[in-house]
């Protein structure tokens, strides 16, 4: 019975691994055989990583921070930033609000593997 419920346990893991590197932007096949092969290890270091939506962001946003400041230059470029859309208070708010979402839906996920976890050691 202690097997089966640490098999159960084990593929939980390979799901969730999957689940939550795909919400970050990984390839959520690799990890699923990841969290297959490791269990709560892969879990653990799928969690550690890093968000790739948050980085194309904050990236994006930089790009932008910087062809604004260098507006004073006399090139090409200077047409380009003048036809660009900036990023509205409402925009961030949006992007961040998404992302705030997806790591509260993570959260959610993982304390519902814990309790599940839990009261399957219990049982």
């Amino acid at each position: 019975m202690i097997i089966f419920a640490f098999i159960i346990i084990w593929i939980a893991c390979a799901f969730y691994c999957g689940v939550v590197a795909d919400s970050k932007g990984h390839d959520s096949v690799s990890w699923f055989f990841g969290g297959f092969f490791f269990g709560v290890f892969a879990l653990i270091a799928v969690a550690g990583l890093d968000d790739k939506e948050l980085k194309q962001y904050v990236r994006s946003f930089n790009e932008r921070e910087n062809r604004s400041q260098n507006s004073n230059s006399y090139n090409d470029d200077d047409e380009d930033i003048e036809n660009e859309e900036e990023f509205s208070k409402e925009d961030r708010e949006k992007v961040w609000a998404k992302i705030q979402k997806k790591r509260n839906n993570e959260i959610k996920k993982l304390r519902k593997l814990d309790e599940k976890y839990m009261e399957d050691m219990e049982n």
